[in-house]
């Protein structure tokens, strides 16, 4: 209850943290907007993967399994 909410949140910290880290560790290096680039892409792409896979499932039954770490 609610769990599902609170992880969505979790999400966006974790990623919201990833450029926080991208920003003070590698800013002023000549690769820093190729990395940025990179992971923003990557985390457009994982996002508008997911998306499609929910949309495409048959109406009640969404099966959240087949979404893993991989």
């Amino acid at each position: 209850d609610g769990i599902g909410l609170d992880a969505i949140n979790d999400s966006f910290l974790l990623e919201a943290a990833v450029y926080q880290l991208l920003r003070k560790y590698t800013k002023g290096q000549p690769y820093y907007l190729n990395l940025l680039e990179l992971f923003l892409q990557t985390s457009y792409q994982t996002e508008l993967g997911q998306a499609l896979d929910l949309m495409t499932a048959p109406p009640g039954k969404v099966d959240l399994d087949r979404f893993t770490e991989q």
